[in-house]
């Protein structure tokens, strides 16, 4: 009787344990689904708000649900006209996304993919992207709960775009709105909008003023998609780099392969000569012994200086620091360390930061945005998803492990 009143009551105790975990999963995701709810409804009137919203979300999801959180920043990053940031994030969801199996996540960034070319002026690219297989269900998709806003519709600044009515209500509460955190894009509308009630009321002084401000408005924005625009053409020039390298050192793998068998076979039969070998090495390597060898000297020389933390290194400028060319760079890199530019750079950068974090207590008090800036990166997001996958766990867990750490010492 004793026997069977225990068993049943920790039976009891882990049914009632399952039981409390299920209602605080529950919670959290509803919790989550309550706050990305939040960011949709605030990414017009407050975008910052919105992606710190969406920021909280990123460093408290796992798995599935943070590549969709991923792809919305990108928008929203974009809505807050901080290009080069949205940018960065799109590059480091394509590699991410490249291992992923999940369809119409692929769909939701190949339309994401497709919309940040075009709005940024690379048609032809977009419309490559764009096949037609992949989006049979595109309108599903623009209407789905994991899609912000269509780029295409929502990022334009038009000075002709809206049209008022001489009757338009709440004109004082427009021009408030204007001195709000607003995007650029909605305090167009508004402009706009201001602009031609004034022309219809012909109250030419005011019409002047937001004529001028919506003019220099839209300069700026001008100005913003020049920038972005090149760097746009930079990081994928980079990308097709570092692809055709790839594929390049795919075909001098098995071309050596198939070359050692052939001469394994050819040796078996005549005597082949140890110089032709040698001859041979040296006719399929990118870059001779010694050039490599002064590269890597100079990398070291990099790493013990600490400039990979500059923002704006790229694999462009490291090359001509190192007086060499992108070429050989590369070889190195993916020959002598297994990486790519942007790997190598990212993991110094990590493990600079989780050094301080283990040296400097107050370190471990600071935002996680600027931890991301101290150790170079320019997205807060970028920062978030490199330190996870570097580490295995978010730079907020690490900390937390390293205060349990230094508590169970004391």
């Amino acid at each position: 009787m004793d026997i069977n009143s225990n068993f049943f009551s920790k039976f009891y105790l882990i049914c009632c344990f399952f039981y409390f975990f299920q209602v605080v999963n529950s919670q959290t995701k509803e919790e989550k689904l309550g706050i990305e709810h939040e960011a949709k409804r605030l990414f017009r009137t407050d975008v910052k708000k919105s992606i710190k919203l969406y920021e909280y979300l990123l460093e408290n999801t796992e798995e599935t649900d943070l590549l969709h959180y991923r792809i919305n920043m990108v928008r929203l990053k974009l809505m807050n006209s901080e290009n080069i940031e949205a940018i960065d994030l799109m590059f480091d969801l394509q590699k991410d996304l490249s291992t992923t199996k999940d369809r119409h996540l692929q769909r939701q960034f190949y339309q994401l993919e497709a919309e940040v070319f075009k709005y940024f002026g690379f048609t032809t690219e977009s419309g490559r992207i764009q096949k037609p297989e992949d989006f049979k269900n595109q309108n599903e998709n623009s209407k789905s709960q994991n899609t912000l806003f269509n780029i295409a519709d929502e990022l334009q600044i038009n000075p002709d775009a809206n049209v008022a009515s001489p009757q338009i209500k709440d004109i004082e509460k427009i021009e408030v709105k204007l001195n709000q955190n607003i995007a650029i894009f909605t305090k167009a509308r508004y402009l706009a909008q201001l602009r031609q009630y004034y022309l219809l009321k012909k109250d030419e002084k005011k019409y002047m003023i937001y004529d001028k401000q919506l003019l220099d408005l839209q300069g700026l924005h001008l100005y913003q998609i020049k920038i972005a625009r090149n760097y746009l053409a930079s990081k994928f020039s980079e990308l097709k780099q570092e692809q055709n390298e790839t594929v390049s050192k795919r075909i001098k793998t098995w071309s050596l392969a198939f070359s050692f068998i052939f001469i394994g076979i050819t040796g078996a039969i005549v005597y082949y000569p140890k110089d032709d070998k040698t001859a041979l090495k040296k006719k399929n390597q990118v870059i001779s012994d010694k050039a490599e060898l002064k590269i890597l000297e100079r990398l070291q020389d990099f790493e013990n200086s600490q400039k990979y933390l500059d923002e704006s290194i790229s694999i462009t400028i490291l090359a001509k620091k190192l007086d060499t060319n992108v070429k050989y760079l590369s070889a190195v890199l993916n020959n002598q360390k297994q990486k790519s530019f942007n790997q190598y750079i990212n993991e110094l950068r990590i493990h600079y930061i989780t050094e301080r974090l283990k040296s400097d207590k107050k370190f471990r008090g600071y935002k996680i945005s600027y931890l991301a800036t101290a150790c170079g990166f320019t997205s807060h997001s970028s920062f978030t998803s490199s330190f996870k996958s570097i580490v295995g766990i978010t730079a907020s867990a690490y900390i937390n492990k390293l205060n349990e750490e230094d508590g169970l010492k004391k």
